[in-house]
C-alpha cells in the first residue's frame, strides 16, 4: 500500500470534494455526457468501468436516468 504525503494527501482530499460539488451541482461534466440519455434507457443497468471519481456514474443516473451503475476503478 501507498503512503502519501501530507501535502499530497491534501490535494486528494481537495480534488475528491471539487469533484463531489460539481456532481452534485451539475457542473464540469465532460461533453459526451449530454449524449447519455439516448444511449442509456431510462431504468437501464450500466457498467462503468474505469470510474476514477465516479462522475460518469453520477451523470448516468442522474442525467440518463439509469436504475443501476457499478462502477468499477482497477
Amino acid at each position: 500500500m501507498t503512503t502519501l504525503s501530507a501535502p499530497n494527501r491534501a490535494r486528494a482530499y481537495v480534488r475528491g470534494f471539487q469533484a463531489a460539488l460539481n456532481n452534485w451541482l451539475d457542473k464540469g461534466f465532460e461533453p459526451e455526457v449530454s449524449a447519455l440519455p439516448v444511449l442509456i434507457p431510462r431504468g437501464g443497468v450500466c457498467f462503468h468501468v474505469g470510474a476514477s471519481d465516479g462522475r460518469h456514474s453520477y451523470a448516468m443516473v442522474r442525467r440518463a436516468g439509469a436504475s443501476k451503475v457499478y462502477a468499477f476503478e482497477p
